[in-house]
């Protein structure tokens, strides 16, 4: 009895120890969802997308399965996803992506669009270049899926300051030739697609002398006369200009030829000499001038039989006749003289040749060389002057640009003479124009003034009005030239009134490719793009801050046939004939040759004709005239009443 207690308290012990064991091991949460975030994302072809994978278990717990899960992707050309879940969209479409562990999977759907624009580029990259020249800028994107487009003429295009370079709406920059700042002075040019840009540098540098020429070549002299030489800097922005007056001239031997430091040449003895010219360490390709030694046997003056009025002008040449039957300009070596400085003078100095009507009577001018003398008579009348004209009677021009105001003096008895190298000129504000000695006026800054002519006690008038420019055009926009031949392009500005003004004297001249063309800027040439070897350039002209741009073509056309017009003319002694010089060329163009021939009269003691191929009578007869031009030659009669 006493045991059956300690029995019963055993068994209760018993059990309280095995419920303690049973409820202490309790059973496993298992994996039940797996949720892939982001949902349904959307991302651009070339572009990446991070995904998660977040596991739910039995007992409601949550877990990163992100780097443990297994990543799939159902269209693999839409996308591909990495171990860790980085997806990346390869073209437009969608595909599911997949994490999974185990049994368990979660999915969402990725849409990949097209790829759209990830960066701008802009080149070239920081460039340098020269005032008044182009630089065509070029715009490339590249896209998110890595691929690139060329969005030069899409962009938008602007400039950090238009005036240093400024661009147009297809990336074709200009560098404005006097810049606030200079030379150096800089800026950034940028092109814009949507909200993505890009951009790039650009600098002002000076154009550069890349080499200089001797324009007038190889010549023959006589003993006793000159030439004036010229020298001719080509640069790197494809402008020729005039640096006779900048290059140190020589000659190889000063016995047969000396040259004075602005050029002219001066035949002293029979020989050979080389004629040099260099600046600083650049030279120009020598040439050769050749002295002979006959003697001047006749002097030709012309024009003759002219009648002008007392205070006008006309301007005469001589033309020498050597013993050995070779002809030669020599209207600056002859010494000129008047048979009656009181009815007429003429200038041996500065403007040489020049004849001025004194008081009314016959008078005969003397043109003598080396002993020989030649002579042109001619009349002063006794025609007073009673007004004057201009032409145009009012201007409206651009301020720096030049325009020349054309003075016509009416006479009693007529007839109507132009004196522009003879009245007296005066601008009046000169902070709005000033006027030269020649009539020549210069716009200075906007307003208008007031430009007067005077002449033996008569004046006129005129009101010039300056005005700024908003645009300048280049006209043709294309041209196509033989090598070798001439383009003639014009420079027009649009003031601010809407008027119009030729500005070609006025611009400066560039050309992007020297090489292939180059752009006249020497007085006369303005505007001349001279073609020299195959291929197409850019040309500039720049009336800052505008820049117009027009495209020659130069081509390999060749000479065909030359002709002159018109044919056999028949001329009073008192008038003058103009001959224009045509080349056809092969391609079936033609192109007017005539300030580039060589010109000449086979009987001067008939007609002279100058270099631009303009005849000037000077007796009854006839005389051959003459065109050279590219190894051809061709020929007209020109008849003298």
């Amino acid at each position: 009895m006493r045991a059956l207690p300690l029995l019963i308290a055993l068994a209760m012990l018993s059990l309280l120890v095995s419920c303690s064991s049973s409820s202490s091991t309790p059973s496993t949460p298992t994996l039940n969802l797996i949720t892939v975030t982001p949902t349904s994302p959307s991302v651009a072809a070339g572009l990446t997308k991070q995904f998660a994978a977040m596991g739910t278990y039995t007992d409601g717990s949550t877990k990163d399965l992100t780097s443990t899960a297994t990543w799939s992707s159902s269209t693999v050309g839409v996308a591909t996803i990495s171990s860790a879940g980085l997806a990346t969209s390869k073209t437009a479409g969608s595909t599911t992506i997949t994490a999974a562990s185990g049994s368990i999977s979660g999915a969402t759907t990725l849409q990949v669009t097209a790829a759209t624009l990830a960066s701008i580029a802009v080149t070239p990259a920081n460039s340098t270049i020269a005032p008044g020249t182009f630089e065509q800028f070029t715009a490339t994107g590249t896209l998110t899926d890595g691929s690139t487009q060329n969005l030069t003429s899409t962009a938008t295009w602007s400039s950090g300051s238009s005036t240093i370079v400024s661009v147009t709406a297809t990336g074709l920059g200009a560098a404005v030739f006097n810049p606030p700042s200079g030379v150096g002075a800089s800026t950034i040019i940028t092109a814009m697609s949507g909200s993505v840009s890009g951009n790039t540098g650009v600098s002002i540098s000076a154009p550069t002398l890349n080499s200089i020429v001797i324009s007038d070549g190889d010549l023959t002299l006589a003993k006793g006369t000159t030439h004036q030489y010229a020298a001719l800097g080509i640069y790197s922005d494809g402008g020729e200009r005039d640096v006779s007056n900048q290059v140190t001239w020589g000659s190889s031997s000063t016995g047969v030829a000396t040259i004075t430091p602005t050029g002219k040449g001066t035949a002293v003895g029979v020989g050979m000499s080389t004629i040099s010219a260099a600046l600083g360490s650049m030279s120009a390709p020598t040439v050769t001038l050749n002295v002979t030694g006959p003697t001047v046997t006749t002097i030709v003056v012309a024009p003759v039989m002219r009648t002008i009025a007392p205070l006008t002008q006309l301007p005469l040449s001589a033309v020498a006749i050597f013993s050995d039957a070779s002809t030669q300009d020599i209207t600056s070596d002859a010494t000129w003289t008047s048979s009656a400085n009181g009815i007429a003078t003429v200038d041996s100095t500065n403007r040489i040749g020049v004849v001025t009507g004194v008081s009314a009577g016959p008078v005969t001018i003397f043109a003598s060389l080396g002993g020989v003398m030649g002579s042109a008579p001619m009349t002063v009348s006794s025609a007073t002057l009673t007004s004057i004209a201009f032409r145009p009677t009012s201007v409206t021009m651009a301020t720096g640009s030049t325009l020349e105001l054309v003075a016509t003096g009416t006479f009693t008895g007529g007839p109507n003479q132009p004196i522009n190298e003879v009245v007296t000129w005066t601008a009046s504000p000169g902070t709005v124009a000033v006027v030269n000695a020649s009539g020549n006026i210069t716009g200075i800054g906007p307003g208008t003034a007031t430009v007067m002519a005077s002449l033996a006690g008569i004046n006129q008038t005129a009101n010039v009005t300056v005005e700024g420019v908003s645009s300048i055009a280049l006209s043709p926009t294309s041209a196509s030239i033989p090598v070798g031949a001439i383009a003639r392009l014009q420079a027009v500005a649009t003031l601010a009134d809407n008027t119009t003004q030729n500005i070609n004297g006025s611009a400066i001249w560039t050309s992007g490719t020297p090489a292939v063309a180059l752009a006249g800027n020497v007085s006369n040439t303005r505007g001349d793009i001279f073609g020299l070897t195959m291929g197409t350039s850019l040309i500039g002209a720049l009336f800052p801050p505008q820049i117009a741009s027009a495209s020659v073509t130069v081509t390999d056309a060749t000479l065909v046939s030359l002709a002159i017009t018109p044919s056999n003319p028949s001329i009073a002694i008192t008038d003058v004939q103009g001959f224009k010089l045509t080349g056809t060329y092969s391609d079936g163009t033609t192109q007017v040759l005539s300030s580039q021939a060589q010109w000449s009269s086979s009987t001067v003691q008939t007609a002279i004709v100058n270099k631009s191929g303009v005849a000037t009578p000077v007796a009854s007869g006839t005389t051959t005239i003459t065109a050279d031009f590219g190894g051809m030659t061709t020929m007209t009669v020109l008849t003298v009443q």
